[in-house]
């Protein structure tokens, strides 16, 4: 993911990109956010700052996981909204 996310912003010409990889099951919750762009850190950190997410290399942690479409999308949606259109 790595490699291709900064690839896939290229060649699509998008600011930034966002992945996110949950893993559950009886022993483990848990959720990767894992970002690319300029930006995307901190648009991240702002969408969650609530939520204390663990940095790790390039994706935050966050025990437990969390509902893309209740939580992770509407929260991201408000801070890029926030950014100037350029």
């Amino acid at each position: 993911m790595n490699e291709v996310m900064p690839a896939i912003l290229k060649e699509t010409g998008m600011d930034m990109a966002f992945a996110q990889v949950s893993v559950i099951n009886d022993e483990l919750n848990v959720c990767y956010l894992v970002y690319a762009g300029d930006g995307a850190k901190e648009a991240v950190a702002e969408a969650l700052k609530d939520r204390r997410p663990e940095k790790k290399g390039n994706a935050y942690v966050l025990k437990p996981s969390i509902s893309r479409k209740t939580v992770l999308v509407p929260a991201l949606t408000e801070v890029l909204n926030s950014y100037s259109k350029e």
